[in-house]
């Protein structure tokens, strides 16, 4: 089970609007959490000065607007630490990319939630990258074999939370080194999972 949240995929062009602004989405995913929406991942396409509007409003804390979904606040530095990425198209337009700085491979950091991001249509029972990642936030060796089991468990434990994405599919993972480590003893010691050779 992947606790898939992400929105079916449409055809459908979804715009995001901040301040008399607009930009066409590829994609996005969100935290629900209330006091209110915070965007974690978002891709959008627009004319240079556009984007660079976007990006001092969303900078400057205002909310932004996405069609379908309402508003939505975006992270201070001081909450989430924020990577772009920005590249010209050839028609002129600008594409850029947000992400946290723990999704990126250079980015995690032991006892900070660290993101997994899978294209939409791609997520298998447990993503590809979640051992990997598990072995750069966990001070214990973590084998392939037993990503199924940790991944259910985590999503139980709620140390995995899948948030709500467009055209992607996100999971904040914060693994508790103590109870991984714990559970992973008790499933070796009950045989749940396989042994290390």
């Amino acid at each position: 089970m992947t606790h898939d949240r992400s929105h079916p995929m449409d055809d459908d062009p979804k715009m995001l609007r901040v301040n008399g602004f607009d930009a066409l989405i590829e994609s996005y995913a969100y935290e629900d959490q209330q006091p209110a929406l915070s965007l974690r991942v978002l891709s959008l396409i627009a004319r240079e000065s556009s984007m660079r509007t976007i990006r001092a409003n969303m900078s400057l804390g205002h909310q932004v607007n996405i069609e379908g979904v309402g508003l939505l606040s975006w992270p201070t530095p001081s909450d989430l630490e924020i990577q772009s990425y920005h590249r010209r198209l050839p028609s002129g337009l600008i594409s850029s990319l947000w992400i946290p700085k723990t999704a990126t491979a250079y980015g995690i950091e032991p006892n900070q939630p660290a993101y997994l991001i899978s294209p939409h249509g791609t997520a298998p029972t447990t993503p590809s990258g979640f051992i990997p990642l598990l072995d750069r936030l966990l001070p214990f060796p973590v084998l392939a074999a037993w990503a199924e089991a940790l991944w259910e468990f985590g999503l139980e434990a709620e140390w995995i939370i899948p948030l709500i994405g467009h055209r992607l599919h996100v999971w904040e993972v914060h693994p508790p080194r103590r109870v991984v480590q714990d559970f992973i003893t008790t499933q070796l010691q009950a045989r749940a999972l396989p042994v290390p050779a």
